[in-house]
């Protein structure tokens, strides 16, 4: 009898040492495939981060010719109406500021030599933000790797940095520009050779005469950026 209860015992036992043993067996499996599962994941991430297309641009026309960026960018002042109507003394008075400032900062800068000219395209709210567009006579070399395309990325960074540096310089006195609200929404390439031939500008006189031809191309961009 005393041997019966014995081996009933070790056999309880046994079943509850399988029992156990294949519980963790299925764990471990279950640990495994985890593993699997975040390895595959993390492979594919990295295949859609190296192999994704750059930040969108427009490549219309070719890199080496002229370039119409446009963009935005922060004034830390107070917003009134009439910066939504540019016929009025109190629109013209701050794009005119604006451009004086930021012509001496992009003329002064490392786009001195590509700067062609700049233009206000129109304000809304939001401190007041301002819509501008940067005529350049081609891309500055430098920004990305030679054969690489100009993303609005890469130059939103760089027309960042001309701006902060030209703040540090005490180039934008009376300007109160965020520094790091500077965006980059759209580049437009132009043909080769079709700026006019008049000379860039260099400072606002309300006529913008150098850049009128580039006026119905202008327009629709304002069309387009502007909410």
């Amino acid at each position: 009898m005393a041997r019966s209860v014995s081996g009933e015992i070790s056999t309880i036992s046994g079943k509850q040492s399988y029992e156990k043993q294949k519980k963790q067996s299925t764990l471990c499996l279950i640990l495994l495939l985890l593993v699997l599962v975040f390895i595959i994941v993390g492979i594919a991430v990295a295949l859609v981060l190296t192999l994704a297309p750059p930040t969108s641009v427009d490549t219309t026309g070719t890199q080496s010719g002229p370039a119409l960026i446009s963009g935005t960018v922060t004034l830390q002042r107070n917003f009134t109406d009439n910066l939504l109507d540019d016929t009025t003394e109190e629109y013209r008075e701050l794009e005119d500021e604006f451009i004086s400032y930021m012509v001496d900062v992009f003329n002064n800068g490392s786009l001195g030599e590509y700067f062609y000219a700049l233009e206000v395209s129109g304000f809304r709210n939001g401190s007041v933000v301002v819509y501008w567009t940067l005529t350049l006579t081609q891309l500055p070399p430098g920004i990305t790797d030679p054969d690489e395309l100009v993303t609005n990325a890469n130059f939103q960074a760089f027309i960042r940095e001309e701006i902060q540096n030209g703040i540090d310089n005490g180039n934008l006195p009376g300007l109160p520009v965020n520094r790091n609200s500077v965006a980059v929404i759209q580049i437009n390439y132009l043909a080769p050779d079709s700026l006019p031939p008049q000379q860039p500008q260099v400072s606002p006189d309300g006529t913008n005469q150098n850049i009128g031809n580039l006026f119905p191309l202008r327009l629709r961009l304002k069309n387009t950026l502007m909410p």
